[in-house]
């Protein structure tokens, strides 16, 4: 962290300043400087945020490319539908079918439902089917991926406020460093602090 650093500021203050806007309590607490930590805890805001902005977005678009899909090429209602309507629409090339499943294994009471000419549908090939149920896998990960960057704003703000917190309340004796940084492996994110006397 920076080396800059004034005992007299209230950790609280700083605590609470970080968890309004990452950064913003290191600047407090380094006397009105941002200084590397405060720069990099609320670059790492913007740049979490504009991800989550972008996943929402895609998210969006696939979920209305995958619900004309449907419409056009199966003849499904959209309106209102479950996520096991929209699950079985991508695994069954018509509702009949599907309907047949549940005879056969004596799913008695979801047979009312899938009689129900609301919850019609019949692909006219499986390459739409496929096609359908390729866009709704990759919206559900885009949903996935904006919780995780959801978390990781929220540890991006603890983070920053634990580390404001140490440094106003420390006499300049300890250095405290911390980060936060997207997963490759799980596309969340992943936070480390530490402490050096």
């Amino acid at each position: 962290m920076d080396a800059t650093h004034t005992p007299s500021r209230s950790p609280g203050k700083a605590l609470a300043l970080s968890l309004l806007v990452p950064g913003l309590g290191h600047r407090y607490a380094n006397g009105g400087h941002w200084g590397k930590s405060g720069s990099f805890f609320l670059a790492a805001d913007v740049g979490i945020l504009v991800n989550l902005l972008a996943a929402r977005w895609r998210e969006d678009d696939l979920e209305k490319s995958y619900r004309t899909l449907a419409a056009s090429q199966a003849g499904a209602e959209m309106t209102g539908k479950t996520r096991a309507f929209f699950l079985s629409l991508g695994s069954y090339n018509s509702s009949n079918e599907f309907k047949d499943v549940l005879l056969r294994t004596r799913q008695w009471d979801r047979i009312e439902s899938a009689e129900d000419p609301a919850n019609y549908w019949d692909w006219e090939s499986e390459a739409d089917r496929l096609d359908y149920r390729e866009l709704r896998e990759d919206a559900d990960g885009m949903g996935r991926r904006a919780s995780w960057l959801i978390g990781g704003l929220v540890a991006n703000r603890v983070i920053s406020g634990v580390t404001a917190m140490l440094r106003a309340r420390n006499s300049g004796g300890a250095d405290v460093s911390a980060h936060v940084a997207p997963d490759p492996v799980s596309g969340g994110m992943v936070g480390t602090v530490a402490v050096r006397f």
